[in-house]
C-alpha cells in the first residue's frame, strides 16, 4: 500500500471536477477526497450558511493553517 497518498493526489489533479461531482452523485453528505493539499471533507452548497456563520471555517483561517500563509 501507497502510504503517501500519491496516487490519489494524482488522479485529483487530473480529474478533480469528475471526482467532486461523482462524490456528490454517490454520498448523500459530506464525503472526503484527497487531494493534492491532503485530505479534505467536501460538504454540497446546502451547508454554505451554516458554514460561512463559524469564523474558524473562513477562508483566511483555512489558508493560514493548510496553505502556509501567514495571518
Amino acid at each position: 500500500k501507497d502510504w503517501t497518498c500519491f496516487p490519489a493526489k494524482k488522479a485529483y489533479l487530473k480529474r478533480c471536477q469528475h471526482l467532486l461531482k461523482e462524490g456528490a452523485r454517490k454520498f448523500s453528505g459530506p464525503f472526503n477526497l484527497t487531494t493534492d493539499n491532503g485530505t479534505m471533507l467536501i460538504f454540497s452548497p446546502e451547508y454554505i450558511d451554516a458554514i460561512n456563520e463559524q469564523e474558524s471555517l473562513g477562508f483566511p483561517e483555512y489558508a493560514i493553517r493548510n496553505l502556509n500563509l501567514k495571518g
